[in-house]
């Protein structure tokens, strides 16, 4: 198991019951073959899942998270 010093910024595909769904979150443990994915949903909940490795991929932070006003992590 690997993990990050600070959270990384990704998008990942997670699952509500039997729909996908694309998230914006962070991670900062994973293995080889899945990675924690943690995320604030759009009512202010935070949730979080392992997911298979495939379905994760690095992205940006948008403008809000470069301000420190947003974060799931908080």
């Amino acid at each position: 198991m690997t993990r990050a010093p600070s959270p990384l910024p990704v998008r990942a595909w997670v699952r509500y019951g039997a729909s996908p769904v694309q998230v914006e979150g962070f991670t900062s443990t994973w293995t080889s073959r899945a990675v924690e994915v943690v995320w604030r949903t759009p009512t202010g909940d935070t949730h979080r899942a392992w997911v298979w490795r495939p379905a994760v991929r690095p992205r940006q932070l948008n403008s809000d998270e470069k301000l420190g006003v947003y974060s799931p992590l908080r």
